[in-house]
Parts: structure tokens; C-alpha cells; sequence
């Protein structure tokens, strides 16, 4: 042979490599009922040659032909996939793809993590009236939907204290939290995190954003500067906070701590008031500017009515309330539109 060819052992292993059965799918997680496509591929072999075996959570296993093929399922649950190529060989996934349910419904106390955790993309997870507590912060990185029987009859809270930070929700996967209270977020100036900002005691808005809409968000508060949003805080341009009331959110020391604060998205129909926070604001609103990315969509406020009493320093621009107390504390780039105050 030429001195420029593999040796015969490196020619046998390609070989080998070649032959292997391979497979994948569109996607590792799907909703009840929509299609995925599945597609094998064995060096050489013909369409025919390729023999499927699903394996659902429970029931008997699924058979399919061809190197590729679609096909929907209705059981939630992970599913394990087998491949096995005439004279070549085979291939098996325990855990292959999970598919979620279209519709989790909760009765009151029931387990909202482990609910969004079973979700996909497309799935509501509805809350029957109740309180649903959280030993953690819920972090939701899908595109679902928590419905609650109403923001008066069902409630997502957290109740711990001391040193650290507690935030009840981060949304951050579009989608939409609607009909509950938020409560019990708070952050407590530590040690460790003196000097960083945070954001959103009661609901982050962020990454990908999502709707808050037909919620309250009351009694979470903070002890530590730089909090900004204490009820709310939208960093998203995709975030919208609608129909929403923020009340009753207290936050006991300065410099930039606000009831709501947005960086980007919109605020829209929306009732802020009694907040208390020692030397700032109940509504903050500023287009962010860093190194990082430089222009942020522009936050926007229409259709809001502020009450009650809320401060800020009065070094910083403001709109004042009709106590004459200043309320609002407007940024570059923001803007207000249609509001009551």
C-alpha cells in the first residue's frame, strides 16, 4: 500500500464508527399531542433496514419503520427509543424525550415546582384557590401558562427571613402568570452581597419575559440599597405587567429601591400604591445603559394610577402625587403615557 494510507487499524475502526446506528429528534421535549420527527441514520444501510421500538412511560412499546419518520404522543412522561439497523446494529436511549402534559391542574398546597419542572413549552398549569408556598425561588425558563382562580382566592408565596436573598418568582421564558397574589419575597442585606444589585423581590421579569397580567403583588419587601424593583422589576423587552395591582411592598433603606422598576417593557392599566420605601420611589423607569449592550428598549408606563403615599429622594427628577410627595422617578429613555396620578 501507499505510505500515505491509513494503517488497516485506523481503517477498521472508520469502518466501525460508519456502521454504528445513530439517531435523534427534532426536539427533546414536546407538548401532548404534537409531532416529532425522529430521524436514524447508519452508513450504507437502506431506508428500509431501520426498525424502531418507543418505549412509553406506560403500556406497550410503539413500533416504527423507515430511517425517518413523525409521530405525536399523548402520554406525559419520559419515553426511551430503540434503533435497530439490519446488519449493522443497534442503539438505545433510556431517556430519549419527555413529553408534557397540555394541562397540570393543582389543588390548593399542591407542588408548584415540581409542576413547572413536568411542564414543556405550551403547557397551563391551572391553581385551584389556595396558597401555594415555596421553599425556593420558582424559576420559570418555559414558555407556560400559571393560571389562578383569581389574585383574591390563590396565592404563590415564600416566608423566610434573615440574611439573604428570597425572591418568590423569576420569569423569564415568555408565556403567562395571571389570577394570583405574589407574596413574602424579601431581600436582607448581607455580607455578601452589600455591593450588587437585585432585582424583583415578588416577580423578575426577564430573558425572554412574559405577561403578568390580573395578579397583586403585595407584603414583599427588602432592608439592602439597590433593590429596584421590590414588587416588580421588568428587564425584559418582552415583559408586560397589565391589570395588575402593586401594593403594600415596603423597602426600609435607599438608594434606588422602588414598589416597580423597569429597564425595558411596558407597564400598562396598572394600580400602584402604598408602598413604603425609606427615601425612594414607588415607580422607577430608565432605559439601562452599559458596556454591555447599549441601547435597551425603551421602558414604557401608560394607563397606570398612583396612590397613596410614596417618596423618594428629591435630588432625582420626580412626578409628584396628590399629596404633593414625590412618587415617580423618570430616566432617559422612558415614557408615560395617559397616566393618573
Amino acid at each position: 500500500r501507499a505510505t500515505n494510507d491509513p494503517p488497516f487499524e485506523v481503517t477498521a475502526k472508520l469502518a466501525r464508527r460508519r456502521a454504528s446506528p445513530g439517531f435523534a429528534t427534532d426536539r427533546t421535549e414536546a407538548l401532548a399531542g404534537s409531532d416529532l420527527t425522529f430521524t436514524g441514520a447508519a452508513y450504507g444501510a437502506e431506508p428500509g433496514a431501520f426498525s424502531w421500538i418507543i418505549r412509553p412511560p406506560e403500556g406497550a412499546p410503539i413500533e416504527k419503520t423507515g430511517a425517518s419518520f413523525t409521530a405525536s404522543f399523548d402520554q406525559p412522561g419520559v419515553y426511551g427509543v430503540t434503533l435497530a439497523v439490519a446488519g449493522v446494529g443497534e442503539v438505545t436511549r433510556a431517556s430519549a424525550f419527555r413529553v408534557g402534559a397540555k394541562t397540570i391542574a393543582l389543588a390548593d398546597g399542591g407542588d408548584l415546582a415540581s409542576a413547572v419542572e413536568d411542564a414543556v413549552d405550551g403547557t397551563v398549569i391551572m391553581l385551584a384557590p389556595g396558597t401555594y408556598a415555596l421553599a425556593d425561588e420558582l424559576v420559570v425558563d418555559k414558555k407556560i401558562d400559571i393560571v389562578g382562580a383569581g389574585r383574591d382566592t390563590t396565592r404563590i408565596s415564600r416566608d423566610v427571613k434573615g440574611d439573604g436573598i428570597f425572591r418568590v418568582l423569576r420569569w423569564t421564558g415568555g408565556g403567562t402568570l395571571s389570577g394570583v397574589t405574589v407574596s413574602g419575597g424579601h431581600f436582607q442585606k448581607a455580607n455578601g452581597y452589600l455591593n450588587q444589585c437585585f432585582y424583583g423581590a415578588g416577580v423578575w421579569l426577564t430573558g425572554r419575559g412574559g405577561l403578568v397580567a390580573d395578579c397583586r403583588i403585595t407584603g414583599n419587601s427588602s432592608t439592602r440599597n439597590w433593590n429596584h424593583g421590590i414588587g416588580v422589576d421588568c428587564r425584559s423587552a418582552s415583559g408586560v405587567v397589565s391589570y395588575c395591582q402593586i401594593d403594600g411592598n415596603t423597602g426600609s433603606n435607599q438608594n434606588m429601591t422602588f414598589a416597580v422598576y423597569l429597564s425595558a417593557g411596558v407597564m400598562d392599566h396598572c394600580l400602584v400604591a402604598d408602598n413604603t420605601c425609606t427615601l425612594t420611589g414607588g415607580i422607577g423607569g430608565f432605559r439601562r445603559i452599559d458596556d454591555v449592550k447599549a441601547d435597551v428598549a425603551q421602558p414604557r408606563f401608560q394607563h397606570i394610577q398612583l396612590i397613596g403615599r410614596h417618596r423618594l429622594q428629591p435630588t432625582r427628577p420626580v412626578i409628584h402625587a396628590e399629596d404633593n410627595r414625590p412618587a415617580i422617578a423618570i430616566g432617559h429613555g422612558r415614557q408615560f403615557v395617559g397616566n393618573r396620578l
